[in-house]
């Protein structure tokens, strides 16, 4: 036994290796790849798995929250109103939002957050920037529509 032991460790370079427990920024960019790898193969179930899981071993990964929301985001099917759906469409929201509560100029998380409110066919809660300001200030109400377009009553043409 003795020799079999005194063989591996020579074989080994004369130490044993014990295997290493991975820390935490290990498991969660080794998750944030397994899930940035589902979303470019478009299996975007497998990629919010993955994607969560790296967020929840490390909170601050804001590019692991950035790909998990547009993960829910293509997971959303406009129209379509189950509550699986839905819960699709808010959980994109909730983590496009709390993305730009951390940094108000995420382009991405803006972009994000515009599109999924423009598929679900209303802008109520886009964050916006106020003329003169730098960030994000508020969100913005629904637009007023458009007033009708003046006629030329002559030529029976619209201005």
């Amino acid at each position: 036994m003795i020799a079999v032991i005194v063989g591996a460790m020579l074989l080994s370079g004369g130490s044993f290796h014990t295997s290493q427990v991975p820390d935490a920024s290990t498991l969660a960019r080794d998750a944030l790849n397994k899930g940035v790898s589902a979303f470019r193969n478009g299996d975007y179930e497998s990629a919010v798995a993955f994607l969560t899981q790296a967020v929840q071993i490390d909170p601050n990964m804001s590019v692991a929250e950035l790909y998990l929301a547009t993960a829910y985001a293509q997971r959303y099917v406009p129209e379509l109103r189950t509550r699986e759906n839905l819960a699709f469409a808010d959980n994109a929201i909730a983590l496009f939002k709390g993305l730009l509560n951390r940094n108000s100029n995420d382009a991405n998380a803006l972009l994000g957050l515009a599109a999924i409110y423009r598929t679900r066919r209303t802008n109520a809660g886009i964050p916006h920037t106020t003329p003169g300001g730098n960030g994000v200030t508020g969100f913005a109400p629904p637009p007023p529509p458009l007033p009708p377009r003046p006629v030329n009553a002559e030529a029976g043409q619209n201005l």
